[in-house]
């Protein structure tokens, strides 16, 4: 009996052949069938459940977030029920990457015209590696080819090409035309890669560019990213890594914290992580760019996050996080929502199932509250404005009132507006529970 674990370690692509022999010292052998060892099962099929994702054959529950979308920059973070420390053990022993939204949460970025969802790349053995995805809570892996002078992908990324040595840098090319370039982490252990640039191959001004800065972390080299810059037009150079001011270039700095201001009954800064991001862009006719945060975060004296919200909005509209002791997810509420609670693992990490907390009074029926009427989510949907709720403002007395049903219908006066009694209102719309 074979085991396939016991000869392919780590994981990776293996080839295996059925040899033959017969009378007369004949002999032969079958086409190879490739085959890939996955002890984590990370690319078995999933499914969206609540607002997450499910690994239907380990059972692990990813949540991934979008934060600061503007003008196509964004930072994507992603957390793992199964490995809820996954962002902390980027920091080895001799170094590192410094986890910016604290030990549960992977960082990614995206641009304008492309966005690359690889994570980084860590060594696994001296003749393969993996690649990180977020979002996806999964790896793709690549093996040493006989030769050691190239690298084999798992048979089903045949159309991901990856370049490049332990010795240097590397970069992945993959079936959207999209080049991924990756740079050391130096003193990391295992080694370990960042993402450095995202393209498109054979697009000019397509370059996204993740600028780094290092540090030292109890006494070991580190690094974390400091800005992302987004590709621009042909007539702006916004190659400098130090002057976020120049007139057309869109970038997002991160500002990580000095100090720790949490408290065992207040969430506040951790020092060296995040504490907000900011937006560097250019207004009409101006000479230069200016800045203005766009993100901030808030954490525990653990370092979890557990704030976020926009600073631009008022009121704030903030997304709250709850963790058990392990660092895992356990509950999410996002502005204007009610929570989902994630129940107790079945397993190591194995998701067991999720619930939403209920409304006063009708069950599974949020209930939208506004200028002394109260519709429940699902009325609010049958009007013009699927999703949404409808306000109207009276162009006399600007004054603002909430509508239901059949009030909010589309607009049959054939100027824009509705006809309401005396009044003659315009319909403006916006999402429900924002």
């Amino acid at each position: 009996m074979w085991n396939a674990t016991d000869a392919v370690d780590p994981d990776g692509s293996a080839q295996i052949r059925a040899d033959f022999t017969g009378p007369g010292s004949t002999a032969g052998s079958s086409e190879p069938l490739t085959v890939v060892v996955d002890r984590n099962g990370d690319d078995a099929a999933s499914t969206e459940v609540g607002p997450g994702s499910v690994n239907l054959l380990t059972g692990d529950y990813g949540l991934s977030a979008t934060d600061t979308p503007a003008f196509g920059l964004s930072v994507l973070r992603s957390a793992s029920s199964r490995k809820p420390q996954s962002a902390g053990a980027l920091m080895g022993t001799d170094g590192g990457q410094v986890p910016i939204f604290g030990k549960e949460w992977l960082y990614g970025a995206s641009g304008s015209q492309v966005s690359s969802p690889y994570g980084g790349i860590v060594k696994t053995s001296e003749t393969s590696l993996s690649v990180s995805v977020l979002g996806e809570g999964t790896e793709y892996h690549f093996a040493a080819n006989q030769d050691k002078t190239g690298w084999v992908p798992e048979t089903w990324l045949s159309d991901h090409t990856l370049t490049g040595s332990f010795g240097g840098d590397f970069t992945l090319r993959d079936s959207d035309g999209r080049v991924t370039t990756f740079k050391a982490v130096p003193g990391s252990s295992p080694r370990a890669w960042r993402v450095a640039t995202v393209y498109l191959d054979g697009l000019t001004n397509s370059t996204t560019t993740t600028v780094t800065e290092s540090v030292t972390v109890d006494g070991k080299p580190a690094v974390r990213p400091r800005k992302i810059i987004a590709p621009t037009t042909a007539g702006t150079s916004c190659t400098s890594k130090t002057d976020s001011s120049i007139r057309g270039c869109r970038v997002l700095e991160f500002v990580h914290a000095s100090s720790t201001t949490a408290t065992g009954t207040t969430v506040g800064d951790m020092a060296g992580q995040v504490q907000e991001i900011r937006l560097w862009l250019t207004a009409a006719g101006a000479a230069a760019a200016t800045t203005k945060a766009v993100q901030t975060y808030r954490y525990d004296t653990d370092g979890r996050l557990r704030r976020a919200w926009n600073p631009q909005i008022s009121p704030a509209l903030v997304t709250e996080y709850g963790y058990d002791g392990t660092g895992r997810v356990t509950r999410l509420t996002s502005a204007g929502e009610l929570p989902w609670t994630f129940g107790d693992p079945g397993g190591p990490g194995r998701f067991s199932g999720t619930a939403r907390d209920r409304s006063p009074g009708r069950a599974d029926r949020p209930v939208v509250r506004g200028a002394g009427t109260r519709h429940t989510a699902s009325a609010i949907r049958r009007t013009a404005c699927p999703g949404v709720r409808c306000v109207l403002s009276t162009t006399s007395a600007r004054r603002a009132a909430t509508c239901g049903p059949p009030r909010c219908r589309a607009p049959d006066t054939g100027d824009g507006t509705v006809s309401r009694g005396r009044t003659r209102c315009r319909p403006r719309c916006a999402r429900y529970g924002r």
